[in-house]
């Protein structure tokens, strides 16, 4: 039987920016959702869920996804459909498509009960059916066979350097498959991202799904505007013997270098806490 949810509680409620026009019934879950207003450059958000104890996954093969971390939430399901929804372009990188490689990355699909009121919002903020997936890969190693690629009516961009441009090429992507070397090898930096992006389309928001590499890559830039995170009420542990990646993995910020974040939005449901930061 499906779980009818309730209203969220919120503890704390920042307003300010663009109001996003939220249909009555996922405004009568969530509350109001606010949107910066950027009128000189793309809006840059992230969507991530954490357990307790920091863990974004449990790094077991087929067990990888957040939804693992989230026990299936569908409270956190419909926060990511709604966030995918107001979303222009959604990027990702190699290991989270490997870690769902049927997954597509589209409101409907993370959340279908509500696949009707986030095309609503889609058409009310004049957005494209769907939003541009972005591939990031530097090497190129991804295989074809996957369900992102095989759809054909979802747009994809794969971003990465001529060295991946080369490994890609070996495969046999669909034709409609954009592929677009950066520079010649090496990790690609959230502006080589955001300038390829921003040279395509006049996009104007920006979600970063994974994984925590990449979302690395835009923390050490200081490229991201704010970071919707779900605190899932489990702890999953680790060892030396078992790694287990938290939420930023290949960045340290050491004292004289320190990135805070302003909290700006807290909600409650059930067991699990749903936090929101700006870093501008």
């Amino acid at each position: 039987m499906e779980k009818e949810l309730r209203p969220m509680s919120s503890l704390y409620l920042g307003e300010g920016g663009e109001k996003v026009d939220l249909p009555e019934s996922i405004r009568s879950i969530y509350g109001d959702l606010y949107i910066p207003e950027r009128a000189d450059r793309m809006y840059v958000y992230a969507n991530f869920v954490s357990s307790i104890d920091g863990a974004v996954s449990l790094n077991i093969p087929g067990l990888c996804d957040g939804a693992q971390i989230s026990g299936h939430s569908p409270y956190d399901a419909m926060i990511m459909g709604m966030l995918r929804s107001i979303a222009d372009v959604v990027v990702i990188g190699k290991g989270t498509l490997m870690a769902s490689p049927n997954h597509l990355w589209l409101p409907e699909i993370i959340f279908p009960k509500f696949k009707e009121e986030f095309r609503m919002i889609r058409a009310s903020l004049n957005k494209r059916e769907h939003p541009l997936t972005v591939v990031v890969t530097s090497e190129g190693i991804i295989e074809p066979f996957y369900r992102l690629f095989q759809t054909e009516d979802i747009p994809v961009l794969i971003l990465t350097t001529d060295k991946g441009t080369k490994a890609l090429k070996e495969n046999k992507f669909p034709d409609r498959i954009k592929i677009r070397a950066l520079k010649d090898s090496g990790l690609l930096t959230s502006n080589e991202i955001l300038k390829a992006i921003k040279g395509l389309y006049r996009f104007n928001n920006i979600l970063i799904e994974g994984g925590p590499v990449l979302l690395s890559e835009f923390l050490q830039e200081m490229t991201l505007d704010e970071l919707f995170l779900t605190i899932a009420h489990q702890i999953v542990g680790r060892d030396e013997s078992f790694h287990r990646p938290s939420l930023v993995e290949t960045a340290v910020f050491n004292p004289g270098r320190q990135l805070w974040a302003k909290l700006c939005d807290i909600r409650k449901s059930e067991d699990d806490l749903f936090l929101r930061y700006s870093f501008r």
